[in-house]
């Protein structure tokens, strides 16, 4: 799959996390790859910690309108035909983006995964199984229509 790719960072007072978090965006093993970082509204040293990696990432910095605003934001400004919608505490593995790009099917509109707890010195503390319950698969409309949510991390 030849596609561009997206991922979009939402930052809200994530100073501790936020460089490891870009970084690991940034370290990515495929190319074709921009990184948005939205930043909404923070009153820690998140913003100098993201004019720190200059124009390898695109910086946007709105006031604090909430998470949902921020990922739109990012949205806006993406050029990618897949998006990975990635939180300023989250840190991805270097061959993440590219398992994504392995198993995006066509007609997919979303893929998820089990996602790693890591602490502020950004140790992994354990994995978030989806709320202890096995990430469901294929097509879920049935399953949202009938109980109005489905089992995510």
């Amino acid at each position: 799959m030849s596609k561009a790719l997206s991922i979009l960072i939402n930052n809200y007072n994530y100073a501790p996390y936020l460089s490891e978090c870009i970084q690991s965006a940034l370290d990515q093993s495929v190319s074709a790859l921009e990184v948005i970082v939205v930043d909404d509204g923070s009153v820690d040293e998140s913003r100098a910690i993201i004019e720190g990696f200059g124009n390898r990432i695109q910086a946007v910095f709105q006031a604090n309108q909430g998470q949902a605003s921020a990922m739109n934001r990012g949205f806006l400004q993406s050029k990618g035909d897949l998006i990975l919608f990635l939180d300023a505490d989250d840190k991805l593995l270097p061959d993440c983006v590219e398992r994504v790009v392995q198993s995006w099917e066509t007609g997919a509109s979303k893929l998820h995964f089990p996602l790693n707890i890591i602490n502020d010195q950004g140790k992994e503390c354990g994995e978030i199984p989806a709320k202890g319950k096995v990430l469901p698969a294929g097509d879920l409309l049935h399953t949202l229509l009938d109980k109005g949510t489905y089992p995510w991390m």
